[in-house]
């Protein structure tokens, strides 16, 4: 069964994504041993984010990140761990997930280490009580399980104004 990692990128006018995927490609290599696949996605715009500078300034940018619904179908392997670019693997913690029984896997918390308390409001992703689950580091595996997420993904990302 084939194993390996995929990363998400897009090209940016201020952001070196593509650059990021290459180094986050290299440090799964180097700590996981396995294979990378790094998708370029196309710009599509819509999505903003804002970035908060040490020096206390923010600056809010394109955001690309329309391609993660169609991981499923991007990944060539059996088994994928799906990262974001800007996370960088320095141990070989995440191999465990290779071959064990679970089909999806996604965390449901996150740490802020900047300690400000940033991510205090991440909890739920509406005011209807859905608890937050993050896409940062996705482990799964094709199966009907996962092709039914990333398809129920879709569903939402095609329809954003209702579900939005």
């Amino acid at each position: 069964m084939s194993r390996g990692c995929l990363l998400l990128a897009t090209e940016h006018k201020t952001i070196d994504y593509i650059g990021m995927a290459n180094l986050a490609a290299s440090l799964v290599m180097k700590h996981l041993n396995i294979p990378t696949h790094i998708h370029i996605g196309k710009c599509v715009e819509g999505n903003v984010r804002s970035f908060r500078w040490h020096d206390g300034t923010t600056e809010t940018v394109q955001w690309y990140n329309n391609d993660r619904p169609d991981a499923y179908d991007l990944s060539p392997f059996e088994e994928t761990l799906l990262i974001d670019v800007d996370y960088l693997t320095f141990n070989n913690n995440l191999a465990g997930i290779f071959g064990s029984n679970n089909e999806f896997l996604c965390y449901n918390s996150a740490w802020d280490v900047t300690q400000t308390g940033t991510l205090n409001n991440e909890t739920y992703m509406t005011r209807n009580g859905y608890p937050m689950m993050w896409a940062t580091v996705v482990y799964f595996r094709k199966c009907e399980l996962a092709h039914n997420i990333f398809d129920s993904m879709k569903m939402i990302h095609n329809s954003w104004s209702y579900y939005g």
